[in-house]
C-alpha cells in the first residue's frame, strides 16, 4: 500500500491505515456482514421490482432522453419557401413548404387539424373519450385557441430527460401557451412560435408538421401511400432531395393489452426505414440523394452545407399507441459539449445546469399569454 500525500485528509489517512494493516497483518480479516433483516419474500419482491424497472427503462427511448435529432434548418429558410416569397406577387401557384403540407393534407381529405385530432385520439386510447372526441367540434383539441381548423398545427418533440423534463415542459407552456400535451415529450401547438424562439428553447428537439397516422406500422404504411405527395423541384431546376428519420418518443406497445409488452408487436427500426423509405424515395426523381439518414457532419464540405439546406426530412414518430408521419420543419443543431466549469470538485457546489438555466430564462422572458396574470401584468 502506497503512502498518501501530505495534503490528504484524516478520513483518507484512516482508510490507508486499514488497507496497510490488512496487507501487512494477514490474520486480520474483514468484519462479517450483519445479518439481513429483509425477509425472503420481501427479497423476492425487491428482485421482481428491479426486473420490472429494468423492463420499463428498456421500453423507453434513449435518443429522446439524450435529445438526439438530426439538425434541420427552419422551413422558412428552405429554397422552396424563399422562392415562394419572392414570386408571391407574380406567381400564385408557387407555394412554400408549409403550404405544400397543407395542400397534401387537403387533397388527402384531412384538412386543418384532422391529423392532429387523430394523434390525440390515438394516444388517448379510450373508447368513450374517442367517441366523444369524434362527435365534438375540432376545437376540442385545444383549450386555448378556438380556431382548431387552422392549417398551422405542429407537433413539438421535447427532450424526455427525467431530471429536466419539468423545466422543459414549463418552457413549452411559456413559449407556446396554446400548446396541448399529448404524451410525455410530445406536444401539439396551433401556432408555432417564431424561429428565434424555437432556436432559443433548451428542451426542444424538433418541430414536425403531421401528415398521417397509423395504429401500427401496416396502417401507417397504407396512409403514407395514400398521400398525394409530389415534391416540386428546387428553384434552380434540380430535384429536391428527401430524407427519412425514425424517432422514438416511446416504444410501441399497441392498444390491445393482450399484446402489450410483446416484442413481436413492435416493428424494428430497419423495418420502418425499409417499408416507409420505399414510398418516400418515389416522391422526388433523385430519391435519397444524400442517403436515407442524410447525415451532414462536415460543416466545411460545400456539398454537405447545400444538402442540409435543400433536403426535406420526413419523419416517422413512434409512440406507445401508434405511429405519426410528418415533415420536420425545424430541429436545432446539437448543443456544444459541456464546459469545463461544470466539472467541479466534489466539495464545491456544481451550480445550476445550463439546460435548466436556459429553460428558466425562456419561461420568464417568453411573455406569452400563459405567463400573464389576471391583472394583465407579467
Amino acid at each position: 500500500a502506497t503512502a498518501p500525500g501530505a495534503s490528504c485528509g484524516m478520513r483518507r489517512w484512516r482508510t490507508y491505515g486499514r488497507t496497510y494493516a490488512r496487507a501487512v497483518l494477514p490474520w486480520q480479516t474483514a468484519r462479517p456482514a450483519p445479518p439481513s433483516r429483509v425477509s425472503p419474500s420481501r427479497g423476492n419482491e425487491l428482485a421482481a421490482g428491479r426486473r420490472d424497472f429494468g423492463a420499463t427503462v428498456a421500453r423507453s427511448s434513449k435518443a429522446a432522453k439524450m435529445g438526439r435529432y438530426p439538425p434541420v434548418p427552419h422551413v422558412d429558410t428552405h429554397p422552396l419557401s424563399r422562392h415562394a416569397r419572392e414570386r408571391a406577387a407574380t406567381d400564385e401557384d408557387t407555394m412554400d413548404v408549409a403550404s405544400l403540407c397543407a395542400s397534401w393534407r387537403q387533397r388527402a381529405g384531412k384538412p386543418g387539424a384532422a391529423v392532429t385530432l387523430e394523434v390525440e385520439r390515438m394516444l388517448r386510447n379510450d373508447d368513450d373519450d374517442a367517441a366523444a372526441a369524434a362527435d365534438a367540434s375540432p376545437s376540442s383539441v385545444t383549450l386555448v385557441d378556438p380556431d382548431a381548423s387552422s392549417p398551422h398545427w405542429r407537433l413539438l418533440l421535447i427532450n424526455k430527460n427525467e431530471n429536466l423534463y419539468n423545466a422543459f415542459a414549463l418552457e413549452v407552456a411559456a413559449c407556446a401557451p396554446n400548446s396541448v400535451g399529448l404524451a410525455t415529450g410530445l406536444f401539439a401547438s396551433a401556432s408555432t412560435p417564431a424561429a428565434p424562439t424555437l432556436a432559443r428553447m433548451a428542451g426542444l428537439r424538433a418541430v414536425v408538421d403531421p401528415l398521417a397516422t397509423g395504429e401500427d406500422l401496416a396502417s401507417l404504411l397504407r396512409a403514407v401511400r395514400a398521400l398525394p405527395i409530389a415534391v416540386p423541384p428546387l428553384p434552380n431546376g434540380a430535384p429536391t432531395p428527401v430524407a427519412l428519420y425514425h424517432d422514438c418518443v416511446a416504444r410501441f406497445v399497441g392498444g390491445d393489452t393482450a399484446v402489450r409488452g410483446d416484442a413481436a408487436a413492435r416493428a424494428s427500426s430497419p423495418d420502418v426505414y425499409a417499408s416507409v423509405g420505399d414510398v418516400v424515395r418515389t416522391w422526388t426523381p433523385c430519391g435519397f440523394k444524400h442517403g436515407v439518414y442524410a447525415r451532414f457532419k462536415n460543416p466545411n464540405d460545400p456539398t454537405a452545407v447545400e444538402g442540409l439546406w435543400d433536403t426535406l426530412r420526413f419523419v416517422v414518430i413512434e409512440t406507445s399507441r401508434g405511429y405519426v408521419f410528418g415533415l420536420t420543419t425545424f430541429a436545432p443543431a446539437p448543443p456544444p459539449p459541456r464546459c469545463d466549469w461544470n466539472r467541479k470538485p466534489n466539495n464545491y457546489s456544481a451550480g445550476t445546469r445550463p439546460e435548466v438555466a436556459a429553460a428558466a430564462l425562456n419561461a420568464v422572458l417568453a411573455g406569452g399569454e400563459g405567463m400573464r396574470g389576471s391583472t394583465g401584468g407579467r
